[in-house]
């Protein structure tokens, strides 16, 4: 790091350019783009595609806003479709239900580091000649059938937030993708559309990856499976410990899927915010993502969704959990939380 501040070289330097090897080479594309952040990576890559305005493109409305707030950007029409119970991600029925003749693609997210059921959404793809853009914020590193999502779609968006699987010290972000000319695109975009200096083909924006945080991740990267290898210890030792727990339901998966775990998150049918208040009385942090789902937002409201629109985006809301978890948690930390969670009891009906 000492030696990106001597250097003087702060923006799109050649630790931008070496880390962005590196990670293409990870995730198994053949580019990687580095940028400002994750948000800026959805909105880049969507930009890149070049879509028509008022196409529709289908997403998950239980996320964080980014990657509907990336559609809107670009004036693409969200259409949100209801999430399947079992991870959270965006259910395969619902999602093919919401195509239309308007429908150019699909964004799916890959929720608290495990993938979605993505071969089953390129199927959908596929079948009606739509684009696959992978949000893989939180889940970069994971693999579905042995192949690392963000390589699956036409682009697949990384986040570099601190709190994510691979996370820096401070907002940074990358769009993966194969296609030489998205990538092109893409790297135009991220400053101001220029093709060279001071000439421009294009609109864009100020979005680059700093040198610094670039030099961070570079040294971080080798570390994401090892790191990912220890939650999913951390996540097993939970999962058995709540085995058959009739109050607290781990989070399920995919058989195909493995999660590298940016987070560990529960359903409580039954008393959510009283099982975090049990939790908090014994100084265990919990959060709850998210607790109000996209459909129903002010800032979607004039889509027309209502509540019952989509019910188990609504449920999961009502009734989703995440509790600590972190690569190298101590053992007694581990224990903790698992005591805090086996004493607790949810109230009683009308109670």
């Amino acid at each position: 790091m000492l030696a990106v501040a001597r250097s003087g070289r702060y923006i799109l330097g050649p630790n931008v350019d070496h880390f962005e090897l590196d990670l293409a080479r990870f995730v198994g594309v053949s580019h990687s783009v580095g940028v400002g952040s994750g948000t800026d990576a959805l909105y880049l890559a969507l930009a890149g595609i070049q879509l028509e305005h008022g196409s529709e493109v289908v997403t998950s409305p239980f996320t964080f806003i980014a990657a509907a707030e990336a559609l809107h950007r670009v004036g693409a029409r969200v259409v949100f479709a209801d999430i399947d119970l079992l991870d959270f991600s965006l259910s395969v029925d619902a999602t093919d239900a919401a195509v239309t003749a308007r429908t150019v693609g699909i964004l799916p997210v890959h929720l608290f580091g495990s993938p979605c059921d993505i071969q089953n959404i390129l199927a959908i793809a596929e079948s009606r000649d739509l684009f696959v853009l992978e949000d893989a914020a939180q889940a970069l590193g994971a693999r579905w059938n042995g192949k690392r999502i963000g390589s699956f779609g036409v682009a697949g968006a990384a986040s570099f937030f601190p709190s994510k699987p691979l996370g820096g010290m401070g907002d940074g972000g990358a769009v993966l993708t194969n296609s030489s000319e998205l990538a092109k695109r893409v790297r135009s975009l991220r400053v101001h559309g220029a093709r060279s200096m001071y000439v421009y083909d294009r609109f864009g924006t100020n979005s680059r990856l700093d040198e610094l945080q670039a030099a961070l991740l570079q040294v971080k990267l080798p570390q994401i499976d090892k790191y990912a290898i220890s939650r999913r210890r951390i996540a097993a030792i939970f999962g058995n410990a709540l085995a058959g727990n009739e109050w607290i339901r781990p989070l399920g998966g995919r058989p195909y899927g493995e999660s590298v775990y940016s987070a560990y998150t529960v359903s409580v049918p039954r008393g959510r915010d009283e099982l975090a208040n049990h939790l908090r009385a014994r100084r265990i942090s919990t959060a709850v993502y998210y607790p109000k789902p996209l459909h129903l937002q002010p800032v979607f409201a004039s889509l027309g969704y209502r509540v019952g629109s989509l019910p188990n985006a609504e449920r999961a809301s009502a009734t989703t959990l995440s509790i600590p978890i972190f690569a190298g948690m101590p053992d007694q930390w581990i224990n903790r939380v698992i005591e805090g969670l086996l004493t607790w009891r949810p109230p009683t009906r009308g109670g």
